[in-house]
């Protein structure tokens, strides 16, 4: 079994756990096919969603990164693909992380300004 961080932004928690070792797997986790895979640390990669949901949803962020939304999972993996035991630490995880929740329209106060820009 393959240790990886689990980030679930809906419910706010950022755990450890075990999954089967492929990708298959961590598609799964996450619930979607169309994913990025992006390189965080020596040997360590965040696997989240390449679309953008619509209306008020949860995301988390990570230092230097844009909003990213829906569950996320941290694994280690060598530079040949191979993937491996997440050499982050869960509590190291969760310092890093930060929450938010994207507006379905804009906030009202920029909302007048874009109507009276527009000259409604």
């Amino acid at each position: 079994m393959l240790k990886i961080i689990l980030i679930d932004p809906a419910r706010q928690l950022i755990s450890e756990t075990r999954i089967q070792p492929n990708h298959a797997a961590i598609f799964q986790l996450i619930g979607c096919k169309n994913l990025s895979l992006v390189w965080i640390a020596y040997e360590t990669r965040i696997a989240f969603r390449k679309d953008l949901p619509e209306g008020n949803a949860p995301f988390f962020l990570l230092p230097g990164s844009p909003r990213l939304f829906g569950k996320g999972v941290i694994f280690g993996c060598q530079h040949d693909g191979t993937l491996c035991d997440v050499p982050l630490p869960v509590d190291e995880a969760r310092r890093m992380v930060r929450w938010g929740r994207a507006r379905a329209e804009p906030p009202t106060f920029l909302k007048r300004g874009l109507e009276a820009h527009r000259g409604l």
